[in-house]
């Protein structure tokens, strides 16, 4: 899905980004070329992959479904605190 700050699909690559439970979604950008790409790239021929992500919005974003993902917290959907006992 390409529009407003991500109309251009040769600069951005879009995923498809749901909550755990699939209640939520929303579209997902990395700018092509990117370290953020290879990272998020699915093992083998899985068309899907689980993470924790830091996201964020576009300045003046146009549309509350379309995030920047500026990194990966975590592999999967669980973070764990190295300080916790």
């Amino acid at each position: 899905y390409f529009n407003f700050s991500f109309a251009d699909d040769e600069k951005w690559k879009s995923y498809r980004i749901e909550s755990p439970g699939g209640e939520h979604m929303l579209f997902g950008y990395a700018e092509r070329g990117t370290v953020m790409i290879s990272r998020l790239r699915p093992p083998g021929e899985s068309k899907e992959a689980f993470f924790t992500l830091l996201l964020g919005f576009p300045e003046n974003a146009n549309s509350g479904n379309q995030v920047i993902i500026a990194g990966v917290v975590a592999e999967g959907w669980v973070v764990e605190d190295e300080g916790a006992p």
